[in-house]
């Protein structure tokens, strides 16, 4: 007798691990926990990532941000392979869509769980791949110029951001609370930033200026993918992130060979043991961190996900401290402090109270 596999089956079940939380449009208790849990990952995974690009600048002497931006994409058109396995993705292809989207508003804010067509998911992954690629590429510079914790310490700076376009947008409700976490944020990096350009130089502003660019677009791309997603029942994240890595990939190569002509970056290949960490970085710190990043924006608010980096701070610093042996000013370690504290108030205003979670459930 034999005994067939229905990989669709088994890809489905995989996707609706990602999904088993989203049962109801509001915004539950323990999804906002397991938000918060998934932002923690996402944090010890862009840690580790940001120790791995140093070590691939500095001592695999491979200083080519472009082409590791490029590296990173790549590794997300894996998740395409679920045209493969998964046969809704097939059916999808020959399928039209009932109601093409106005690209003048949002067509999916005001119905409970679309569904969108594989048209809608890429012209939404044709929009994000930039966005994302300009974020990656900003952090790769930045980690090119100044210290792990500077880059984790300013990229919180996205909160700021993220609450000015997610009121604009309506995803993020305007309070006072919110305003005072925002600026104890916005305070503790201008601290750093200028402990950091007092001690370095203008190499480590000029990292430090990357690194504000990458918050910049962190910002940009959560809001947008909160305003068009509502939910994440309405499509695939593993679709949209194996599209967006093929567009993006796609794009940068002609951009990579014209660098190359210009002597800007050069293409040149790894050797294997780089390539090895070139790969294993851009897996965990690309491919697994930002699947985990969106599925946490879509669980809590885009402004919790943003202040959340700052998490990965202490990390960062014991990062420095044990592999560089660097050594952080008072002053410094104020600037860290009120970054942390505007979290902690972030997070206040944004717990749903139990109470209300039993009556919409």
């Amino acid at each position: 007798e034999i005994v067939c596999l229905d990989y669709s089956v088994v890809w489905s079940d995989f996707e609706c691990l990602s999904m088993t939380e989203q049962v109801h449009p509001v915004r539950t208790l323990r999804q906002h926990v397991l938000g918060i849990i998934l932002i923690l990952a996402v944090t010890l995974t862009w840690v580790g990532s940001s120790i791995l690009t140093q070590a691939i600048f500095g001592s695999r002497d491979y200083d080519k941000p472009f082409a590791l931006t490029f590296f990173n994409t790549s590794m997300f058109t894996v998740y395409l392979l679920g045209f493969i396995f998964n046969s809704s993705w097939r059916q999808m292809v020959s399928s039209k869509s009932d109601s093409p989207p106005d690209p003048k508003e949002n067509p999916f804010a005001h119905t409970e769980h679309p569904k969108f067509t594989l048209s809608q998911v890429s012209i939404l992954a044709l929009q994000f791949a930039p966005i994302w690629a300009l974020a990656n590429l900003f952090f790769n510079l930045g980690l090119r110029w100044t210290s792990i914790a500077s880059s984790s310490i300013i990229s919180t700076l996205s909160a700021l951001f993220t609450l000015i376009l997610g009121t604009i947008y309506g995803v993020e409700r305007f309070t006072l609370l919110k305003v005072i976490a925002v600026f104890l944020n916005v305070a503790g990096v201008v601290i750093v930033t200028f402990q950091d350009v007092s001690k370095s130089g203008g190499e480590s502003m000029l990292g430090d200026f990357m690194c504000v660019l990458a918050a910049c677009m962190y910002a940009i791309y959560t809001t947008f993918l909160k305003f068009n997603v509502p939910s994440d029942e309405s499509l695939s994240m593993f679709m949209l992130f194996g599209l967006v890595g093929i567009f993006t990939m796609t794009g940068m190569i002609p951009l990579l060979i014209l660098l190359h002509f210009l002597k800007i970056e050069t293409i040149q290949a790894p050797d294997s043991g780089t390539l090895g960490m070139i790969l294993l970085n851009a897996f965990v710190g690309t491919v697994l961190s930002d699947y985990l990043w969106a599925r946490s924006v879509l669980l809590t608010t885009p402004l919790i996900a943003t202040l959340a980096i700052s998490v990965s701070i202490p990390l960062s610093i014991c990062a420095d401290v044990l592999l560089k042996g660097v050594h952080f000013s008072v002053v410094y370690v104020l600037g860290l402090v009120l970054v942390l504290i505007g979290f902690a108030l972030a997070n206040i205003g944004e717990v749903p109270s139990s109470d209300h979670n039993i009556e919409n459930q």
